[in-house]
């Protein structure tokens, strides 16, 4: 946990930051982060106590940002509903806009059963999904725009037991972003008693179905691919890159694969700050807690390209932050050198490389969010949407599979939140996307 010296000095160095900005943005930026790291950083004890019975201490009152505080307030109501209603036994969610925070809260708990502690913004959730835009769509675009890496170079070059010939040797690090390879949705990964290193070298032996770059059908294994990638070209695992080139740089200090192992940085995690997910009764046969739910991640050792990221509501307030600084334009310890913007243009089928858009009124981010907004969602239940037109983020975070992936309630109230908080906005006209 960190110290109060160190936080301490954490609030003095952003007090003289601030004060010697001239830019706007990045002001917003420095009191944002401030506002997250610093004040919204409990000890164990005040975090564990902490749920949705009032603002938490980064909140700024949403007026003050172009919101309706009673329309944010029926948010609230939606959420705690839709717990009522069995989607899930907790969530944590986060609002931003203008560089500040109106929502960071918790609501219910993170497990059905009796004792089970209550959700606040330092409770972590197995990000699924989101793992492949946060994490390697991340690295991999700093990677190529440091020259690192090409888009469209055949992947053989980088990994040495890829086939170089037929359509295998074709598939390029865009195909793999673009879920366009050919490849198929997954493999049972898990199955052999293989090492972490011999399962994604196997991956080299399943049929390429469609001719790369024709048709798009999303995959778990272009990201565990592109991951592989990663690792070979730099020498270092993924978890280990990623710490210390994107979480590291942000001061995310809950967003880590495997939080019940220690690391070097940072201590362990108690299974009482992390949210369950499903019952396996299929590999594990248990609740799954603290280790990743994906099959294929919990065989790569919980690092992989497409799931294994864990997080809290208050770090991801801080990666959603940096995205929308990044698409204003700004140089931000996510995306150093720039050229964000320049990366969502490079799209395939209609999407950029490595996120989602809002394509139709059926999408997670709802009938508001803009046609120039980014996200993605998380088969746990997770969702991070960022829109720059409007200048607001919206994280929902839920362990809705548990006890059993079949309940799909959460969908709906996605739907939910996300046009709420749209239709929360007072200073500029709000209308529904046009697809």
């Amino acid at each position: 946990m960190t110290t109060k010296t160190t936080m301490a000095q954490k609030l003095q160095s952003t007090r003289r930051r601030v004060s010697a900005s001239r830019h706007r943005r990045r002001t917003c930026a420095i009191v944002f982060v401030a506002a997250v790291m610093g004040m919204c950083r409990p000890d164990a004890a005040q975090a564990d106590a902490r749920s949705d019975r009032g603002p938490s201490g980064g909140e700024v009152a949403p007026e003050s940002v172009g919101l309706s505080g009673p329309r944010l307030t029926a948010v609230d109501s939606l959420i705690r509903a839709a717990i009522a209603n069995g989607a899930s036994p907790g969530a944590a969610l986060v609002i931003g806009r203008h560089g500040k925070i109106v929502r960071l809260r918790g609501y219910g708990f993170t497990d059905w059963k009796p004792g089970a502690s209550e959700v606040t913004d330092s409770t972590l959730y197995d990000l699924a999904s989101l793992t492949k835009a946060m994490g390697t769509a991340t690295l991999i675009m700093r990677l190529v725009r440091d020259g690192e890496l090409d888009l469209d170079t055949p992947i053989h070059r980088y990994l040495r037991t890829w086939p170089l010939s037929g359509l295998h040797g074709e598939i390029t690090i865009r195909h793999l972003l673009a879920h366009s390879s050919g490849l198929p949705a997954g493999a049972d990964m898990w199955l052999g008693a293989n090492t972490r290193t011999e399962r994604i070298a196997a991956l080299a032996s399943l049929k390429v179905r469609t001719k790369p770059g024709t048709e798009r059908n999303y995959s778990d294994l272009g990201p565990i691919l592109l991951a592989a990638i990663v690792e070979e070209k730099t020498g270092t695992r993924l978890d280990d890159l990623l710490r210390e080139r994107v979480f590291g740089p942000l001061e995310m200090r809950d967003t880590r694969f495997n939080p019940l192992r220690p690391t070097d940085m940072n201590s362990a995690f108690s299974l009482a700050q992390i949210a369950p997910t499903e019952l396996d009764t299929y590999v594990r046969k248990t609740l799954v807690h603290g280790v990743v739910h994906d099959l294929n991640a919990w065989a790569l050792d919980g690092v992989a390209g497409h799931a294994g990221l864990f997080s809290s509501a208050r770090d991801m307030a801080v990666f959603a932050q940096a995205l929308l600084d990044a698409a204003h334009g700004g140089k931000t310890a996510l995306f150093p050198t720039g050229g964000f913007n320049d990366w969502m243009q490079l799209r395939s089928f209609g999407r950029p490389l490595g996120w989602d858009v809002p394509g139709s009124f059926t999408s997670s981010a709802g009938r508001y969010f803009t046609r120039n907004s980014i996200g993605h969602t998380g088969f746990t239940g997770t969702s991070l949407w960022v829109d720059p037109e409007r200048d607001v983020f919206v994280v929902l975070l839920t362990n809705r599979l548990n006890p059993s992936s079949a309940n799909q309630k959460h969908i709906e109230l996605r739907y939910q939140v996300h046009d709420a908080v749209q239709l929360a906005i007072t200073d500029m006209e709000v209308t529904e996307r046009q697809n």
